[in-house]
């Protein structure tokens, strides 16, 4: 879902940084050094004349000009008006503006050293971009997000999440909920199946007079529950939100097959934020800038919800029979506040009009 680790050469987590990557990448950036002087209203950027340090004009322009849909695009030896209407992308020019003026981010970490991909149109392949998420709110936003591993605490039953996990769809950054339109494949979520640290008896309570199966091992299977929602808030430092609601399979023949911890009725709902949630604070981590702003990589992320609820078991054994049994032993239904998850991984996000002019759609 969530975090690349960071590209070597190409992140940008202040204004020293931008040059190296501008090497490295042949695409026009944010010039860090000249601190363009930019003006963010109501989700457009304007602006592309700056003072520099010593109070001259600099007129080179900021990849940001692209986030209003004001660029041109170069064919053979004629400039055409690309085909995007302007419009606020509030999403993009917020993360943009963020690299290009050093503003503050939500718990900045340290990103890994590991390098990412260079995300490009054809890893939005499945973004809905001619989708609405209502009546004149259509998608506008493309994201691919993925987490490489993290940890859950549900109830009294801890377990470490193991990737990759991948969200992805599309959004309208303008409007707040709901704002999400499913991928294409109708895959938004997905991800491996994880293995419970404790053999299926132990996850019952040990009850006496049951005979351990052949195979002990309980797995669990996540899958989206409900609507998914995502938002970038910068009142106090830019901070993403995903609203995920979850339900989880739990998969073993003594459980039979239809025993699950969160249903579509009641789902685990999770409000994943690289901001603070209860004890708990993540990171938004490093940003770089491709294609003249209209793909923005996140890496070194991490989301954080510790203030979500859970419902008890359902469907576990045949009629519900162990139902009762599971929730004594792991401590369900539990409260807000009893449960915590961290998962790390990154964010892509892309213009959605560029990418359905990419890719021919």
């Amino acid at each position: 879902m969530f975090s690349h680790p960071p590209p070597a050469g190409r992140l940008a987590t202040g204004c020293g940084e931008a040059n190296a990557i501008e090497k490295e990448r042949n695409e026009p950036m944010v010039d860090f050094a000249s601190r363009p002087c930019l003006v963010l209203s109501e989700g457009r950027v304007s602006g592309d004349r700056c003072e520099t340090a010593a109070g001259g004009s600099d007129s080179r322009r900021t990849s940001l000009r692209s986030l209003t849909g004001h660029h041109r695009e170069q064919r053979g030896s004629t400039m055409h008006k690309a085909h995007f209407r302007p419009r606020p992308i509030r999403a993009l020019a917020v993360l943009a503006m963020t690299v290009a003026i050093g503003a503050p981010l939500v718990g900045v970490g340290t990103a890994s050293s590991a390098a990412a991909a260079v995300p490009t149109p054809s890893n939005f392949a499945e973004c809905p971009v001619h989708g609405y998420v209502a009546a004149h709110a259509p998608v506008n936003v493309c994201l691919v997000g993925s987490t490489a591993e993290g940890e859950f605490k549900i109830g009294s039953l801890a377990m470490t999440f193991r990737g990759p996990g991948k969200l992805q769809g599309g959004f309208n950054d303008v409007i707040t909920t709901p704002n999400w339109v499913d991928a294409l494949d109708g895959q938004s979520f997905t991800a491996p199946r994880q293995v419970l640290p404790i053999p299926v008896l132990t996850f019952l309570g040990n009850p006496s007079g049951v005979t351990p199966p052949s195979n002990s091992v309980v797995d669990a299977v996540a899958s989206q529950a409900g609507p998914i929602t995502f938002t970038l808030q910068s009142s106090t430092g830019l901070a993403a939100t995903l609203v995920l609601p979850l339900k989880f399979h739990m998969v073993n023949r003594l459980l039979g097959n239809h025993c699950y911890l969160g249903t579509d009725s009641a789902p685990i709902t999770l409000t994943l934020t690289t901001g603070t949630s209860g004890a708990l604070t993540g990171t938004l981590g490093s940003l770089a800038i491709y294609d003249n702003g209209k793909i923005i990589q996140t890496a070194g992320s991490e989301v954080v919800d510790g203030l979500f609820s859970v419902p008890g078991a359902t469907g576990c054994g045949t009629g519900g029979v162990w139902d009762s049994a599971i929730d004594a032993a792991n401590s369900l239904p539990s409260a807000s506040g009893s449960n915590a998850v961290t998962l790390y991984g990154g964010f892509d996000l892309a213009l959605a009009r560029y990418i359905a002019h990419q890719l021919g759609e």
